[in-house]
């Protein structure tokens, strides 16, 4: 699913697009910068807690972005009693 500010954009976009003068602009311009919109965080922070907490059952103590907002830290109580630190990328979703 596409964040609201992700689809405002395509749709500045292609209305720049439509503005300029048909099909072919609008193309290359979407190829152009589809590449930088989706590269910048494809996984909000709200669905990478909520992936860890899925996939951990455990209970999130707190959760930050670091490196320009490229990464996430995502620290759970387990149900073990452990508390753990996550990891997750923010353009592809994945978690260390």
């Amino acid at each position: 699913m596409i964040s609201s500010s992700r689809r405002t954009a395509l749709l500045l976009i292609a209305g720049f697009a439509f503005l300029m003068g048909g099909g072919s602009v609008q193309a290359n311009i979407h190829m152009k910068f589809a590449p930088i919109l989706l590269a910048n965080n494809a996984v909000s922070l709200a669905q990478a807690v909520e992936k860890v907490r899925r996939k951990t059952g455990g209970r999130i103590l707190s959760a930050t972005k670091k490196n320009n907002g490229s990464t996430y830290v995502i620290k759970v109580l387990m149900p073990d009693g452990q508390v753990r630190t996550f990891r997750v990328d923010a353009a592809t979703g994945t978690s260390r």
